[in-house]
């Protein structure tokens, strides 16, 4: 149950916004009854925040105050001084927008009412995205803010601005006097990844990582650098006789720095769309010129340096034990004459309209819904010729690549898959398996393939492996998965293993996080972490979702040569400690039911406990009475989760086992968990049971 906007307090959404911060790690609050507008810079130096008691309390109380908060999660500097400053950020915890009108912001965490008709609103990040700890990054997107109007901080602290909290007073002057600030929309849960944030706002992210990127190169493109001097050759004035020449010489620059072709395209669109005009004859010639950068960036591409370029893939399609690989033969023009009246190639499928041979498929997870597993089980399937999951395999041989889980994790899971299978291990003839978890298994790193790639070429010619497993994309691609052409170099390069040796390739890669915490839909590109390019360069695509305790649903979410496939709806068997269709699980359902029942005792059980004992409960999750953190400690608390936990709560507040209750404290108005009396029936009969037990017990 999500905080009510009229009981939210700072220390409440502190604790969201900063999250859980790492031993060092701290906020920064500041309150001050003075005029923002002329308040000396002494009141704005605030005071660190590290969510302890004394601290919540104190800003708390601020009511009447200007109550601020930095954006940023902080640490000591160098020097080990604890201030506000650019050298103490760690991450960017939020992205706040001002001045805007919520309804043009979709998505967003919440939204504030700063004066009226004025509006504040903030995107939650993901702290697990890398975006947000790029300090350079982060000044470049204030600074975009506040080109855009959407930021009053003219301070220059950019990456450790201040944002408003909920509650205070903006006691800059009115004649209508101060103005209590009003949250309007609070949404926690909401958290995106930097990318998908400025996206929201408008704001080209891929173009600033650019600007980060020709600023390590080659300096900081200022007044008087010899950046600085080609850029405003492209931003300033448009004339003939500056534009060309700038164009290509910082078209040159930038590649011979180390920046790959497309991230230098997307660097000088954004120069030319911060200086488009609005005369209608100048913009025929902007758009022109604009439409020469990709041929000037092309040219360029001979100056970069040949340490940066991806060594060619040779696929050894002749046995090892030959002393030459064949060599790379002159690629062929179509001859369309001699097509006439042929049929084209149909595709082929390792496993009957999933898995096509000769292209990379993606399987895209959440961490530990059992991707891993599954592909093993597919692997054994595939090896012994029987179904997987109830659909037609083609018995193959197949390579798997773990640089996840180690061997002894590996044999553990297959030795259960042939138990279930009824298939003897020493069967496996044709599943090879590499334990890479202690070793370099980096296939990709910074812009070309390594040699582990060529080992991996050899590996699949050696076994003659009609599918390859790899497990997992994080592991094996060293690079950043926001970039565009790392990430299609890495797949062109598996996809050329796959067409060379006819092998379906079967990646393991995680689901973006930002993506499920806002609950996006696993048909949308944003369900794998990073660039589009992964979903783009990728002719299939899976995706596994846990959508409740028990189901998890293995979707078909893209195939460029076939239809796609109806859903699987499966379940994880604890006894065979592999997958099936979900229902099919002899005995599985009264089971759950037993296990759920007792667990919805206990709780039940505790909660009256608790009450007796004068503890007030709540089901807000950020609370500092929070059900979950008060009861996990009692001995008797069952074996669930923080998820699982508060999904029983409110299944027996719908059932009116329990309810909430108004209490008074310190002037304020709270709610607590109680017992209703048919939720103290239920204690004294010792059950847990669900509407069934209710209805058989003739309540």
């Amino acid at each position: 149950m999500a905080i009510d906007t009229n009981t939210m307090t700072n220390s409440d959404f502190l604790a969201e916004v900063y999250g859980q911060m790492e031993h060092g790690q701290h906020g920064w609050v500041t309150s001050f009854r003075a005029d923002p507008s002329n308040a000396p810079p002494t009141v704005w130096s605030g005071r660190p925040y590290k969510c302890t008691p004394a601290q919540a309390s104190s800003i708390d109380r601020a009511r009447e105050d200007n109550t601020y908060f930095c954006t940023s999660v902080l640490s000591a500097t160098e020097d080990g001084d604890v201030v506000r400053r650019k050298d103490a950020f760690v991450r960017l915890a939020a992205l706040v927008v001002d001045d805007v009108n919520p309804a043009d912001v979709k998505g967003f965490s919440w939204s504030l009412q700063t004066s009226p008709g004025n509006f504040q609103v903030g995107i939650l990040l993901d702290p697990d995205d890398q975006d947000t700890y790029n300090r350079q990054l982060i000044d470049r997107v204030m600074s975009s803010l506040a080109a855009r109007g959407r930021t009053n901080d003219a301070s220059g602290n950019a990456c450790v601005r201040y944002g408003r909290l909920p509650v205070g007073t903006n006691t800059k002057y009115r004649v209508a006097g101060a103005w209590a600030v009003k949250l309007d929309i609070w949404a926690p849960r909401v958290r995106w990844s930097l990318a998908d944030a400025c996206d929201a706002v408008s704001i080209d992210l891929d173009a600033l990582q650019a600007q980060v990127q020709v600023a390590k190169v080659s300096g900081s493109p200022g007044t008087g650098t010899h950046a600085g001097e080609m850029v405003h050759g492209m931003t300033g004035p448009i004339n003939e006789r500056n534009y060309h020449d700038s164009i290509v010489r910082l078209a040159a620059s930038l590649v011979a720095g180390g920046m790959y072709a497309g991230a230098a395209v997307e660097f000088l669109y954004s120069l030319m769309d911060a200086n488009r005009p609005l005369d209608e004859e100048e913009l025929r010639r902007w758009q022109s010129r604009r439409a020469e950068i990709p041929r000037a960036v092309k040219s360029a591409e001979k100056f970069a340096p040949e340490e940066r370029r991806p060594p060619q893939i040779t696929v050894n399609l002749n046995m090892p034990d030959d002393d030459e690989p064949a060599a790379p033969g002159e690629p062929q023009q179509m001859d369309w004459a001699a097509l006439e009246g042929t049929q084209p190639e149909p595709t082929l499928w390792r496993l009957e309209g999933w898995l096509p041979e000769r292209t990379v498929t993606l399987l895209s997870a959440n961490g530990g819904v059992g991707k891993s597993n599954l592909s093993l089980q597919l692997a054994v399937s595939l090896v012994s010729g029987q179904e997987f999951l109830g659909l037609q395999t083609k018995p193959s041989s197949v390579l798997v690549i773990s640089a996840e889980d180690e061997a002894r994790t590996v044999h553990f899971r297959v030795a259960n898959i042939c138990k279930d299978q009824s298939v003897e291990m020493s069967q496996l003839d044709g599943l090879a398996v590499y334990d890479l978890t202690q070793q370099d298994c980096v296939l990709w790193r910074d812009g070309h393939a390594t040699e582990r790639m060529q080992w991996l070429a050899d590996k699949v010619v050696k076994h003659r492996a009609d599918v390859v497993i790899i497990d997992n994309a994080s592991d094996v691609f060293l690079a950043n998965e926001n970039d565009r052409a790392e990430v299609r170099g890495f797949m062109r390069c598996l996809n050329m293993i796959a067409s060379a040796t006819g092998s379906a390739v079967l990646v393991l890669a995680h689901v973006d996080k930002a993506s499920v915490r806002a609950g996006a839909g696993l048909d949308t590109n944003s369900t794998f972490s990073g660039s589009t390019a992964w979903n783009n360069s990728a002719r299939s695509r899976w995706a596994m979702v846990r959508t409740n305790n028990r189901e998890i649903l293995l979707k078909h979410e893209k195939s460029n040569l076939g239809p796609l496939q109806e859903e699987l709806r499966l379940e994880f068997d604890a006894g065979s400690k592999t997958f099936k269709r979900f229902g099919s699980i002899p005995g599985q359902a009264a089971a759950d039911t037993l296990v759920m029942n007792s667990h919805r005792a206990a709780i039940i059980k505790l909660i009256n406990q608790a009450t007796k004992a004068g503890q007030r409960l709540s089901m807000a999750p950020t609370a500092n009475n929070n059900a979950f953190v008060i009861l996990e400690s009692d001995p008797l608390f069952p074996r669930v989760s923080r998820k699982e936990f508060f999904a029983i709560l409110f299944a027996l507040q719908r059932e009116q086992l329990i309810e909430e209750v108004e209490y008074i404290k310190d002037y304020k108005k709270y709610m607590c968990l109680v017992l209703t009396e048919q939720g103290l029936t239920r204690v004294a009969l010792g059950s847990g049971a669900g509407p069934t037990w209710a209805q058989g017990g003739g309540e």
